[in-house]
């Protein structure tokens, strides 16, 4: 019998739900161009997609391991483990925590088992 991942993504999503807390991923609108302000850009509405996570400190061993290549781990990032939101998560993006803090998203690495996401782990940096 085939595993179904999107139900497994689901299974994720109720125990982050239980044991973790609210998050949003926040996506940056882009700036335009309004010719009447004379080159000023323009800055849009960002939006927030809901999701449920956990955010943790790095160990020694798992800052030289998580995000290797080119990806240096800074003392002060934090890592978050989150559910699937209806927006993929990537580098510039903003991960806002239930407590009210903004992290800004250096990395992320897609658990997807049969190119279906189940979870997301993100760097993150202030």
């Amino acid at each position: 019998m085939a595993i179904d991942w999107a139900e497994e993504a689901e299974e994720v999503r109720l125990a982050l739900d239980e044991d973790g807390q609210p998050v949003k991923i926040r996506v940056p609108a882009a700036t335009g161009y309004d010719p009447d302000l004379d080159d000023d850009p323009v800055p849009g509405a960002a939006t927030d997609h809901d999701a449920s996570g956990i955010v943790l400190d790095f160990d020694t061993m798992q800052a030289g391991q998580a995000f290797a290549g080119g990806t240096l781990i800074l003392a002060g990032d934090r890592r978050a483990y989150i559910s699937v939101p209806d927006v993929a998560p990537a580098p510039g993006h903003l991960l806002v925590e239930s407590t009210g803090a903004v992290w800004n998203v250096r990395g992320v690495k897609a658990l997807a088992p049969a190119g279906v996401p189940v979870l997301y782990e993100l760097l993150l940096r202030k």
